[in-house]
């Protein structure tokens, strides 16, 4: 969810060839990203406000169905 084709490439963990060929294709096609879409994108997604909000947004859920034992 957080990689995708428009702000980078995914690989099996371990591959390095797969490594390789990925970086390499980025670097030779970085004309394909568009470095403001991909930060628009992470701020969106990821930004202190958003984050803040949702964790906030945990709490309150997590308060709101907290009863309390006797």
């Amino acid at each position: 969810s957080i990689i995708h084709d428009k702000n980078g490439l995914v690989v099996e963990p371990g591959n390095a060839d797969a490594l390789y060929e990925a970086m390499e294709d980025i670097y030779l096609n970085y004309h394909r990203y568009n470095a403001e879409e991909i930060r628009a994108d992470f701020m969106r997604k990821y930004s202190r406000k958003v984050i803040c909000h949702q964790i906030m947004n945990l709490y309150q859920e997590v308060i709101s169905n907290y009863t309390p034992t006797p």
